[in-house]
């Protein structure tokens, strides 16, 4: 028994000596071809974004954090989030729209993607369900905004990272690095 402890004990010193392996350097990291992913602040709001992806000749994957709340009365919840789900641009078999009712204020809180968002007819038919819902964006946190998924040319990824920087309305923008997980 005793020599049973010694080992385990000598094993998992060990393996707690070894040595880490260093992260890769940035520039070095691996990165998803042609995918750059933006973060908006909290200022740029549902049309400043269809005038974003309008303004540049990219596909965009998706478009994220979509938060909006509305006055209109909580019974009327499921009816707004069949409504939206019965669009293939927010609900795409994967991802839908979701919401709640919130307990202390009563308004409808209805979270959303979207996906083929660069079609025009899909933009204006977002536009039409934010006015016949009463739909505005509700950006309460210091981080909030929009995540975009851009897809640009390959091997043009790191310099439309720098120019999407530059821009006042972006929070960050970054190369959409793979990632490993490593368990021990």
């Amino acid at each position: 028994m005793k020599s049973s402890i010694s080992t385990f004990l000598f094993l998992f010193l060990l393996s707690a000596c070894a040595e880490k392996e260093e992260p890769l350097p940035e520039n070095e990291l691996e990165f998803e071809p042609q995918s750059v992913l933006v973060k908006t602040n909290a200022t740029f709001l549902t049309n400043d974004i269809f005038d974003l992806i309008n303004g540049l000749d990219f596909e965009v994957k998706s478009v994220n954090n979509a938060f909006y709340i509305t006055e209109l009365p909580g019974d009327r919840l499921e009816e707004i989030l069949d409504d939206l789900n019965s669009r293939y641009y927010i609900n795409d078999g994967v991802w839908k729209a979701t919401g709640f009712l919130h307990a202390i204020n009563g308004k409808i809180h209805v979270f959303t993607r979207f996906f083929d968002i660069r079609n025009r007819d899909n933009q204006r038919d977002w536009l039409s369900l934010m006015e016949k819902y009463q739909l505005r964006e509700n950006f309460v946190f210091d981080h909030s905004g929009f995540m975009i998924h851009f897809k640009v040319p390959e091997g043009e990824e790191k310099r439309w990272v720098k120019h999407f920087q530059n821009l006042d309305f972006v929070e960050w923008a970054e190369l959409n690095y793979y990632v490993q997980i490593v368990t021990h």
